[in-house]
């Protein structure tokens, strides 16, 4: 997952904070089986996997910007 976030070349528009879940029994709980994760603002945003441009997409609609596919 965090290739592909690598990928996507918009790191200069987010801060990524990892959490390990092992260490929370709480979210051991919740994601267990769902690792990786990716919450954006809270919000459960991927699931196991994501791809560049969905990625790309979602980061710049959440900035107000515009996606460059090229």
């Amino acid at each position: 997952m965090k290739a592909e976030m690598s990928r996507a070349a918009v790191s200069d528009l987010y801060t990524l904070d990892e959490v390990n879940i092992e260490s929370d029994a709480a979210l051991m709980e919740r994601y267990r089986f769902e690792i990786p994760v990716l919450c954006i603002d809270g919000v459960e945003a991927f699931r196991h996997r994501l791809r560049m441009d969905e990625f790309r997409l979602r980061v710049n609609a959440l900035v107000g910007g515009q996606s460059d596919e090229s």
